[in-house]
């Protein structure tokens, strides 16, 4: 009996006790994921070797197509960030013609400079566009998130701007918010954005006056007399920098640089008789190419009458038969008027004798 209680319970647990659910599969550091991506790789293949990782951004150029991958890990411990980027870019044929990492790490405050100033990883990013495209995407930016841009120039690279933010849970402090960014073009496709920020956060203050009535002095608050006093001071945290080239990137992506899928297009056929290169080597190479000749397709000849006679497969009056033998006889008289004139004297025989009498 205690045997069979025993089994009772156990089955009556194990069917009230939680599924567990299945766990996604992790995936592999970005970093032991670079290595992989190599020239000349098919979208295919690059999905393969990214073992899962999803590009967090996608745009397309003219020329070519760029994904961008984007891996963040959190310490709880001293509150920072490893921010590491993967940036790959596809030629018009679907293949990679460059790829390049960048790895940070973001502490929870700004670290101050000592004697040799150094540009942090944060406070900088690459951006795979041209100078226009940036630049026009860094002025919009900041007029939708309610910057005033004091100061825009695209031939000193500079950029000025001030904004507000509220305090979260205090409605009396404000943080006023400063940014420089300067741009510069590394390549003809690829813009560097250096920037800083600094803040000042206000409170705002009552005001005390005094009333007196009959010698008694009262103190009473007014609030149209309440004024803004700064209280801190400081520069942003490196968490600001990251979220702002974050929401500029999604900016080009949306606005400026939509996505389309990479299609592989095959070469042209090339006209009759003509040479044509195909590439066997990835992009900015030794150029190794392989030639062919395509074989010209022959002209439609014409076809001699006795060639319809002996192949008659019908009566030779039939329609169709009569029509080949017109048309080779159209052919051969439009031939004929196109033949170059004989311009040889046609009185050369006569020997000056009168044309009526030659015989």
């Amino acid at each position: 009996m205690r045997c069979l209680i025993g089994l009772v319970a156990v089955s009556l647990l194990s069917s009230c006790s939680p599924v567990q659910p299945k766990k996604e599969p992790a995936l592999p550091p970005l970093s032991t994921v670079i290595p992989l991506i190599k020239q000349g790789m098919s979208v295919a293949d690059v999905n393969k070797a990214l073992s899962g990782h999803q590009p967090a951004l996608q745009y397309s150029l003219p020329d070519s197509s760029i994904w961008e991958l984007n891996e963040r890990t959190n310490n709880l411990d001293n509150h920072s960030i490893n921010a590491n980027r993967l940036t790959i870019k596809f030629d018009n044929n679907g293949e990679v013609s460059e790829a390049a990492s960048v790895f940070c790490f973001l502490p929870d405050q700004e670290v101050s400079f000592g004697s040799t100033p150094t540009t942090r990883c944060y406070q900088k990013r690459l951006f795979p566009f041209n100078k226009k495209t940036t630049y026009d995407a860094i002025k919009r930016l900041l007029i939708i998130s309610n910057y005033q841009i004091d100061h825009s120039d695209a031939v000193s690279q500079l950029i000025s701007a001030t904004g507000t933010q509220n305090m979260e849970g205090d409605n009396d402090k404000m943080m006023f918010i400063k940014l420089s960014i300067t741009f510069s073009v590394i390549n003809g496709n690829t813009t560097e954005v250096v920037m800083s920020a600094t803040f000042n956060i206000s409170e705002k203050q009552e005001t005390w006056v005094q009333a007196g009535f009959a010698g008694v002095t009262i103190p009473v608050p007014l609030p149209f007399q309440k004024k803004e006093e700064w209280i801190e001071t400081g520069i942003v945290p490196p968490k600001f920098y990251l979220d702002f080239y974050d929401g500029l990137s999604k900016l080009i992506a949306r606005e400026y640089l939509p996505y389309t899928p990479i299609i592989s297009h095959p070469a042209a056929y090339p006209s009759k008789g003509s040479t044509i290169k195909t590439a066997t080597s990835p992009p900015n190479k030794t150029d190794n190419f392989l030639s062919y000749t395509i074989t010209p397709i022959q002209e439609e000849t014409e076809l001699p009458d006795g060639d319809v006679l002996n192949n008659l497969n019908a009566p030779i009056d039939a329609k169709p038969i009569q029509e080949k033998i017109k048309n080779n006889k159209k052919l051969k008289s439009q031939k004929q008027k196109e033949a170059p004139l004989d311009n040889s004297d046609p009185f050369a025989n006569l020997q000056g004798k009168p044309i009526d009498s030659y015989r």
